[in-house]
């Protein structure tokens, strides 16, 4: 028996439909409904005393000045270590890597540092920095560039007692039952692989028409004029926002999010400005319970930053755990 071209190539074409919704068809079906797996993945990473993270940002954003001279801006951000909290509740081993780069018009900026903390300190160091030879000269950068600086915190701060899990998570459900009215419906789109694990993947989707009455009565809060208003509702029109979530198969905890954005009309306060932008942003969990020990620099410098805000009046002034000279060294009270 002989099969027609024609059945072939629609038995394909189903199979490269199904692919690229993500077969959720024939995808495994999630223990809960999605609400309920939002609010449970999220209750047992709440639970989990250590964990890895991962932050991928990149957003771009194209427009004209009043002069309708070309502004082009990209911001690409990876920012990821691990973190693990004390018996106490309080961060208790912190240790993370930051890599930057922008481009604004024909300046292109690198960047990467480093941050690292416990219950008493902060270590903080930058690692490389190029494309700001103007803004900051090589000497200067010499200066700071390579070295690890440590900032003692206030005991102001470290004395506060820890939020613990329960306040946490009645916290969380709040503001999810506030955001609940504009969600439209959250929906299931079958399995995808997040650090190695297998999770269920979800889709938020919005409701536009009661987002654009919030919108309206924030207008009128802030007493905005006709033109603003105008201009606030141009721009939602002209905008996108997608959700994204994924919840581990195994042990069912919240192991991801992607906010993806783009906006057509941004318009300048002067209104003789415009452009428009688009990104993403993706946060991965992932080696839950993992054990991690604060990576504590072998050499480092005192600085009393804290301290110096306060002195500033940018900060209220905060007793802080030692006493630091002049020379930087650490002294005991």
């Amino acid at each position: 028996m002989m099969i027609s071209s024609k059945r072939v190539l629609s038995v394909l074409l189903m199979l490269v439909v199904l692919s690229s919704s993500g077969c959720a068809w024939f995808a495994p079906k999630p223990p809960k409904p999605p609400k309920e797996m939002l609010i449970t993945g999220l209750t047992n990473y709440i639970a989990q005393r250590s964990a890895d993270f991962s932050i991928d940002m990149d957003i771009n954003a194209l427009g004209k000045d009043v002069e309708e001279k070309p502004q082009n801006m990209r911001f690409d951000l990876n920012y990821s270590g691990e973190s693990q909290m004390g018996t106490d509740g309080k961060a208790e081993a912190f240790n993370s890597v930051l890599v930057a780069d922008v481009a604004i018009n024909k300046d292109h900026y690198k960047a990467s540092a480093e941050l690292r903390s416990s219950k008493e300190f902060i270590y903080a160091v930058l690692n490389s920095l190029t494309g700001a030879e103007k803004e900051l000269p090589k000497e200067q950068l010499d200066q700071i560039a390579g070295k690890w600086w440590k900032i003692p915190l206030p005991k102001d701060l470290t004395s506060l007692p820890a939020a613990d899990p329960v306040t946490v998570l009645a916290s969380l459900k709040k503001n999810l039952a506030e955001s609940d009215a504009y969600i439209k419906e959250i929906q299931y789109e079958g399995t995808d692989m997040i650090k190695g694990l297998d999770s269920y993947h979800y889709e938020v989707v919005l409701d536009r028409e009661k987002l654009r009455a919030l919108v309206d009565d924030y207008a009128v809060k802030q007493e905005m004029s006709a033109e603003d208003k105008q201009d606030l509702q141009k721009t939602l029109a002209g905008s996108a926002l997608h959700l994204e979530f994924w919840v581990s198969r195994d042990a069912l905890i919240f192991d991801g999010f992607k906010a993806r954005f783009k906006v057509d009309t941004i318009i300048g306060s002067d209104r003789k400005s415009a452009g428009r932008g688009d990104g993403e942003m993706m946060l991965t969990l992932s080696n839950f319970g993992k054990s991690v020990k604060l990576n504590e620099p072998k050499e480092s410098q005192t600085f009393d930053l804290f301290g110096l805000l306060g002195s500033f009046g940018v900060l209220p002034q905060m007793d802080l755990e030692t006493e630091l000279p002049v020379d930087g060294a650490v002294k005991k009270p």
